[in-house]
């Protein structure tokens, strides 16, 4: 085996081969174009073979072999990862069959390339190119570098003319350039950026307990056109500011809505690419990262003042954008939980690029582009991309399991909402922002707010509660998902959890930490502890260690609920007594006798606000 170079990886490279090694599909990209007309397949081919012996990183593996260190490895030679398919000589062959095949394939990231070309010969003169590769490579800018080149290429070789290169520059001349940075300075940067920020802004949905994320994704689109388009550029131009810096401060100001706070920290994704590396816009290699924004206001801040802070702390944090995730979120008391979803500002829109030089490339190539698609793995539920142009795309990009389609259309008119009311007027208070429509105001202050009841004297949440189970013991009381209980089953199943809570020592007065991720379990065990005359206090699954340990402690919890998979996740004070959910399959079903007074305390709840306690 002939080497042509052996370099350490880039902290975002490290942080993907980590991942690849549980997922080995994880961070897998494919993009597959539709072409019509001639094509020359022995010249695609040598096209693409040409293509990887011109660049270093399509003969990379990866390896601890040679060191202690991972190293990426280049070959001088790899064998060609060039298949020809021709469709209708196949018998029962599914395009979309394939396409999924290959995904589920992934990349072996221990030896040859990590990228592979397909074409597919449809039927008469219609062939399908999919490109397939690992993340760890490039990214999508690269992608579109290559194609194009892939193209320039083809088209010098059916014309029989020598292919005229530019000048390629090494992956590793950055990673050279990367190991000179001092980490202390950023991470002391990224420490004091996300200092004293405890409680992560997670987007509202019905999240799992899942290790690994594989949900199914749904996109939905937000197009701004004509005047509201308008005034948001003439908006950007009078306050020098980006449009990314703009959508930022939107998003964030929904978020904190959404989370009740005026603090929240989302996930951005960056170029990566410093100016003072020789090449670095035509290299090829991977060089986006994801860094955290933190969007905080007071009352008394204007949108405009929010602008300029922002932008501000974008320019600021620019030097620092190399640094790994994961070495930033250790500079945060929330580690890995620091942020859930991202916003990503496509200043270089890939697809439209890559369809750019194709079809430069048709007079000559004799074919055209028919449709292209574009499948990528994301690692997160949540995801928002903004496509500039004449017109604005915003792109929700979501997990259906987790987040509901009317949601999401909700999310989408708050969106817009927020945008028109700030392009009217940027020195708006941030706390007189409205981002409801007409007909949501409405249906609050009508129908929500214009119900009223009397609240019955004398009879606690519990003898409440128990009416509703004699009036409609099979009505559904709760649904989570899949899940759901009748008022009957959340009854019998509270008071049996009850009944061991009474029996581990839980009297009147007690605090009891409630640990769970959301579902049935904590409505359950609240109801329980209720019953046992107890005070519970809902913990976060969320929340950094020492933030739960400053809760157990002031609210002087002495007996904390959960499961015992869930609970091993963090330490707890030596004095709180383990109590597990399930034991309660133990007990049979019968009523709790304790008499529950209208004025016992019921829960203890700490806020996400400036001191949260």
């Amino acid at each position: 085996m002939k080497l042509e170079d052996v370099y350490p990886l880039s902290p975002l490279q490290e942080g993907m081969y980590y991942h690849w090694l549980t997922d080995p599909t994880a961070y897998f990209e494919q993009m597959s174009y539709r072409i019509q007309g001639t094509v020359n397949i022995a010249k695609m081919k040598d096209s693409y073979d040409l293509l990887v012996s011109r660049h270093s990183v399509l003969r990379t593996f990866f390896t601890h072999k040679l060191s202690e260190d991972l190293l990426q490895v280049v070959k001088k030679e790899v064998p060609s990862t060039f298949n020809y398919i021709d469709a209708p000589e196949e018998k029962d062959f599914s395009l979309e069959a394939f396409k999924e095949e290959d995904r589920m394939r992934g990349f072996d990231l221990h030896k040859d390339s990590q990228m592979r070309l397909h074409v597919i010969r449809l039927g008469d003169r219609q062939y399908e190119l999919i490109w397939s590769m690992h993340h760890i490579l490039m990214d999508g800018w690269c992608l579109s570098l290559l194609m194009n080149e892939f193209f320039e290429i083809y088209e010098s070789l059916v014309k029989n003319e020598e292919p005229r290169f530019k000048k390629s520059y090494r992956y590793s001349h950055y990673i050279k350039w990367l190991m000179k940075k001092d980490a202390k300075t950023s991470e002391s940067y990224w420490k004091t950026y996300l200092k004293d920020y405890d409680t992560a802004a997670i987007v509202p949905g019905t999240y799992t307990q899942k290790v690994q994320w594989q949900g199914e994704m749904q996109k939905a689109e937000l197009v701004l056109e004509g005047e509201t388009r308008e005034s948001m550029k003439a908006l950007c131009t009078s306050l020098s500011i980006t449009e990314n810096t703009f959508l930022q401060a939107v998003w964030g100001i929904l978020l904190s809505r959404y989370t009740n706070t005026n603090d929240v920290v989302f996930g951005s994704v960056v170029s990566g690419r410093p100016p003072e590396v020789a090449g670095v816009e035509e290299m090829i290699g991977l060089f986006i990262n994801t860094v955290p924004v933190r969007i905080q206001y007071s009352e008394s801040t204007r949108f405009s003042e929010l602008l300029q802070r922002v932008h501000r702390e974008g320019i600021e944090s620019t030097a620092h954008h190399y640094m790994g995730l994961s070495d930033i979120q250790s500079q945060s008391s929330l580690g890995r939980d620091l942020f859930n979803h991202v916003l990503v500002f496509e200043n270089f829109p890939v697809e439209e690029m890559v369809r750019s030089g194709l079809e430069s490339t048709e007079a000559d190539a004799d074919f055209e582009l028919i449709s292209s698609e574009v499948h990528e793995r994301t690692n997160y539920p949540f995801n928002i991309v903004v496509v500039p142009g004449k017109q604005l795309v915003i792109k929700f990009i979501y997990d259906k399991n987790t987040f509901g389609a009317s949601f999401i259309q909700q999310l989408c008119g708050h969106f817009k909402n927020v945008i028109r009311l700030v392009t009217d007027k940027a020195d708006f208070l941030i706390s007189e922002i409205d981002y409801l429509s007409a007909e949501e105001r409405s249906k609050i202050l009508e129908t929500f707010g214009g119900s009223y009841a009397e609240y019955p004297a004398g009879e606690s949440r519990v003898d409440i509660f128990k009416k509703q189970v004699a009036h409609r013991s099979e009505s559904k009381a709760i649904v989570f998902g899949e899940k759901e209980m009748t008022y009957k089953e959340l009854n019998d199943t509270s008071d049996r959890l009850a009944a061991y809570l009474q029996e581990s020592g839980v009297d009147a007065g007690d605090t009891v930490g409630l640990f769970f991720d959301r579902g049935l379990e904590m409505i359950v065990s609240m109801l329980a502890v209720l019953k046992c005359r107890a005070i519970y206090v809902p913990l976060d699954a969320h929340l950094p260690q020492d933030r739960l340990t400053f809760i157990v402690n002031d609210a002087a919890i002495e007996y904390l609920i959960s499961t015992n998979e869930f609970i091993t996740k963090k330490t707890w004070p030596g004095r709180v007594k383990s109590l597990f959910y399930d034991a309660l399959n133990k007990y049979p079903a019968g009523e709790i006798n304790t008499v529950v007074e209208p004025k016992d305390p019921a829960y203890v709840m700490y806020t996400s606000g400036t001191t949260g306690r």
